[in-house]
């Protein structure tokens, strides 16, 4: 007990001399600067004075240590078994008190002394757990980087399905159990219909007439288009039927409009009723990989963006359907980009567009998106350009495009009954919004098949460019906008040139297509049939085309207003 009091007396004494070291520097350094307290406000001269009295003490590291050098190169003698006085965390209860007698201070540190000590070796493992899992959280984001840039960069590179069957054993459910028989993973899979043909062979499945036909734009591009040309068990040529075009979203294709199958997609549901289905596909993903003169491993061949799907690709598509059927009109259903392009081909070529579509149906229209909600599309949108120079230096143009990897990648962590099932959920989610209700668990595997189609990152960089600027054609920059068109900022397109008879629906929980800029967009139509939002106050942007209740809140109501229109009557 005598050797503890006389460590704590020699604590407080220490404390009292290391301060009063420090007032006589801090004034001795004031005199030698020729300052002058006293015409100081009293204020300032106050807070100099706690200053100095606080030169001893440290609510950091970093300053303690300093005050350890200042005290090192004065020639201290102090003993270093005290220096813990120095990071003492609460030091601040002294801050007001003054004077080498003041006791209570001198009690409170050696109160506090041995929590402090406790204290700051917690605080300083807690800085250590930090890094470390800083440095975790890098490394993942190393790993999915290069996984996606991988994935994204070339076909070439792509992972084989059996190299992901570790991947499969770790995240199966019955990987326990199954005690790692990995010849049973590794036994190739049978023929999938759902995962291994194009929307002409899967309709072909169902019982749906199906063609594969091929439209070459006026620029070289070789579009794979797909027809449903009835209903289930109809010939394609017994019978002239009413032609709608339908146009997939953003990295995507036609598969969209077949994937949930008879009953809930939307391709079949209008063959049903009696409509000649056309499947549009635009220039770069999987069904359109072809030009007249151009490679896909060329940069020429990804130079466009969706006014070139505007201005090319669908006016080609729509003059192929015209020719195919001997109609001059034809009704459109555009889904997301879908939407962006018709907009702006009417916007550009407003003629041409009344003169051949008789009603534009918009889901989820995307034109201006400046109150975007998804922050996934906004960290994509903002890392876009940076992306497009990095994958210019490695040569690649193309973005996300569709592989076995992918494919294999959704049978193993998306399909029932894997453990990551729900991070494939989270992921859909964080990019378009949640709905519970409507998420089709099942489908995952059979979408991720088949999307993402792959584009140009100049596409990506289009959208990215209207949620900053709004619904303008593509930025180059000054001084290239002034040389295409006059002006160093791009024109905005015009929706008051779009006079086509329009229905729009919406999603009130859409966090792509947000319902904010919708409505201005609507206010704009001057051929504004309706503009309504879907039943459900959680439909997001994917529920148009994957939604459970698709049918049930949009198809069915879609389907009447184009009866309404002159469509189709219900096939017998």
């Amino acid at each position: 007990m005598a050797d503890e009091s006389e460590t704590k007396t020699t604590s407080a004494f220490t404390f009292k001399k290391r301060r009063n070291q420090a007032v006589r520097r801090k004034k001795e350094s004031d005199e030698s600067e020729g300052s002058n307290d006293e015409d100081k406000p009293a204020v300032i001269r106050k807070e100099k004075r706690v200053k100095a009295n606080l030169m001893v003490q440290s609510v950091s590291t970093s300053k303690a240590k300093k005050i350890k050098k200042n005290d090192d190169e004065s020639g201290s003698s102090e003993s270093s078994d005290h220096e813990d006085v120095l990071v003492s965390y609460r030091s601040k209860r002294i801050t007001d008190r003054e004077g080498p007698s003041d006791m209570g201070a001198t009690a409170t540190i050696e109160i506090e002394t041995e929590k402090d000590r406790d204290a700051q070796a917690q605080f300083e493992r807690a800085l250590e757990i930090n890094k470390m899992a800083g440095a975790v959280k890098v490394l993942l984001a190393v790993v999915v980087l290069g996984v996606a840039v991988s994935l994204a960069a070339d076909p070439k590179m792509d992972l084989t399905p059996d190299s992901l069957l570790w991947s499969a054993l770790l995240f199966s459910r019955d990987a326990p159990s199954a005690r790692a028989d990995l010849g049973v993973l590794g036994r190739r899979r049978g023929f999938s219909p759902l995962l291994d043909t194009d929307p002409a062979e899967l309709s072909a499945y169902y019982g749906y007439p199906a063609e594969h036909h091929y439209v070459t734009t006026q620029d070289g591009y070789v579009l794979g288009i797909h027809r449903i040309p009835g209903p289930r068990g109809a010939r394609a040529d017994v019978a002239r039927r009413p032609a709608v075009l339908l146009a997939h979203p953003l990295l995507s294709s036609s598969a969209e409009w077949v994937v949930a199958g008879p009953g809930k997609s939307l391709a079949f549901l209008l063959a049903d009723e009696g409509y000649d289905v056309w499947l549009f596909n635009v220039r770069g993903n999987t069904y359109s990989l072809n030009h007249t003169t151009l490679s896909p491993w060329e940069p020429a061949f990804w130079d466009f963006s969706f006014h070139e799907h505007a201005m090319f690709d669908l006016p080609a598509t729509i003059e192929y359907v015209v020719q195919a059927t001997g109609q001059q009109k034809m009704q459109y259903v555009g889904f997301s980009m879908g939407t962006t392009i018709m907009f702006t081909m009417a916007s550009l070529r407003p003629d041409f567009a009344s003169r051949h579509i008789s009603l534009f149906t918009a889901l989820g229209p995307a034109t201006a998106l400046v109150h975007t909600r998804s922050r996934t599309f906004r960290l994509l949108a903002q890392a876009t350009p940076a992306l497009m120079r990095a994958a210019a230096l490695v040569h690649t143009y193309r973005f996300l495009p569709a592989s076995e990897a992918l494919k294999a990648a959704g049978e193993i962590f998306c399909s029932d009954g894997s453990l990551t099932q729900p991070l494939c959920v989270g992921l859909i989610a964080a990019l378009s919004g949640r709905n519970d209700a409507q998420t089709n668990r099942t489908l995952l595997p059979y979408i991720i098949a088949r999307t993402p189609a792959g584009t140009s990152f100049k596409t990506i960089n289009h959208f990215a460019q209207s949620m900053k600027k709004g619904f303008r054609q593509y930025d180059y920059g000054a001084a290239e906008n002034h040389r295409r068109y006059g002006s160093e900022t791009p024109p905005r397109y015009n929706m008051s040139n779009v006079f086509l008879p329009t229905r729009v629906h919406y999603g009130m929980n859409d966090q792509l297509a947000d319902v904010r800029d919708v409505l201005p967009l609507c206010a704009r139509l001057p051929g504004l049939l309706s503009c309504e939002p879907v039943a459900d106050p959680l439909w997001t942007h994917l529920d148009f085309v994957w939604g459970k209740d698709a049918a049930s809140l949009v198809y069915r109501k879609v389907m009447a207003d184009m009866r309404e229109a002159g469509g189709a009557a219900a096939w017998p």
